[in-house]
């Protein structure tokens, strides 16, 4: 399989109050898996070095290649987990709060000041054949289980079961599909899972009382 071509330009979130998404150079070195979402990455910002998280990688950004800062230094081997990443998406645009901020209050201490993963076993839960092969009716007395099983239809990798559970299915839910052939657990060794994607604080009723104003770019 050819090598993914090298992007030119990462998005970033960092932890600002702008609903927006920050463009920077790739650094010249890499890291081992290649540029993707999800890496912590060191960035000049403002008269800081602050960390950021890599949202996105594209061939270009708002700004002229030349007027963009090179990213000082990449912090992972590998990117933060997938579905944590999408779970944090979901916070900050239901609680109309900053991505950037929402995935830095989501990252325990250390990580936010830039220290190493440390790997761990995680659970992820996927689909089995039989569960791709199940229509959207296989499950007509058991609408939670249908629920699941069309949100974990959604991810072909699986998803973790902090994210699951976030979403208010139940480990019986779980073991009901494992028990029906259509669902399997995995254990991936991976870099730990970052804290609970929490409300943002100080947002109480927030998604209750839509605003005027700029949309976050975490939706996209």
């Amino acid at each position: 399989m050819p090598e993914s071509p090298v992007p030119r330009v990462l998005r970033v979130a960092i932890p600002s109050p702008l609903h927006r998404l920050f463009d920077y150079r790739p650094s010249r070195e890499a890291p081992a898996c290649g540029w993707q979402p999800g890496l912590r990455v060191r960035v000049s910002f403002g008269r800081r070095e602050v960390v950021g998280i890599v949202v996105a990688c594209c061939d270009r950004g708002e700004l002229p290649l030349a007027d963009l800062k090179p990213v000082l230094a990449c912090l992972d081997d590998t990117p933060l987990p997938e579905d944590w990443l999408w779970l944090c998406r979901f916070t900050a645009r239901y609680y109309q709060h900053p991505l950037g901020d929402t995935l830095h209050q989501a990252l325990p201490v250390l990580l936010r000041q830039g220290r190493a993963l440390t790997a761990r076993t995680r659970e992820r839960w996927a689909l089995t054949a039989a569960g791709h092969a199940a229509g959207s009716d296989a499950l007509p007395r058991a609408p939670r289980q249908a629920a699941l099983l069309e949100m974990l239809r959604q991810h072909p990798h699986g998803l973790a079961s902090q994210a699951i559970l976030a979403q208010a299915f139940s480990r019986d839910q779980l073991k009901a599909l494992t028990a029906k052939g259509l669902v399997e657990r995995h254990e991936d060794h991976s870099p730990p899972p970052p804290a609970r994607c929490r409300p943002p604080a100080g947002r109480p009723g927030a998604a209750a009382q839509p605003r005027a104003g700029p949309r976050p770019l975490g939706a996209a």
